[in-house]
């Protein structure tokens, strides 16, 4: 088993598991046991879903649950959430999974397959992160209105927090993002040793 990233761990004992989902899934490598490693790179770079640049991919989609405080009256209103108010994340890392039927190719295969996991490890460390960042941004969130009902005042709070959210959500892709580009790199078996 591939160990769990240490801030997912940590972020699931201070947070509990509710607020972290993870999920990994396995695309199949369209090779047979067979190939060798050029056909085994060949198909990497140019079939896997998420080439040619990547092989492997996290996903993390968050999720927030507001409830308003307000105070003022009618027409001079200011809302900020409650301290209740909660930031989830789920994640989802699709990995390519093979089998080679030669030992050799095959340990080269996991060693790569290893560090491309622990590359998308950090792509979890960075949501893991991330949901706490926004947690903290939710709960700072504090917005003024006009309007002349309560109810009309947490709809404009609404839509603020949305625009807002959605600003925090391209702060956290251009952090993800700039892992990237990263593939499985599988030394070849049957490359002669390097000379110094």
């Amino acid at each position: 088993p591939v160990p769990r990233p240490l801030g997912l761990l940590a972020l699931q004992r201070a947070a509990g598991n509710a607020a972290v989902v993870q999920q990994v899934q396995r695309y199949a490598v369209g090779v047979p046991a067979t190939a060798d490693h050029a056909t085994l790179m060949a198909w990497m770079q140019g079939n896997n879903p998420y080439a040619p640049d990547e092989a492997a991919r996290t996903t993390a989609r968050f999720r927030y649950n507001v409830t308003w405080d307000h105070s003022g009256e009618s027409g001079s209103w200011t809302l900020t959430p409650r301290d209740t108010s909660t930031v989830t994340v789920t994640k989802s890392v699709d990995m390519p999974v093979w089998r080679a039927r030669d030992p050799a190719l095959q340990a080269a295969w996991a060693a790569g397959v290893t560090a491309l996991r622990a590359h998308e490890a950090q792509h979890e460390g960075v949501a893991d992160t991330w949901r706490t960042t926004l947690l903290g941004r939710l709960l700072a969130f504090s917005t003024s209105s006009s309007a002349a009902t309560l109810q009309a005042a947490r709809n404009e709070a609404n839509t603020a927090l949305a625009a807002e959210w959605q600003t925090w959500l391209a702060e956290h892709q251009a952090e993800q993002s700039a892992l990237d580009p990263y593939s499985v790199v599988v030394a070849n078996p049957q490359a002669p040793p390097a000379t110094p």
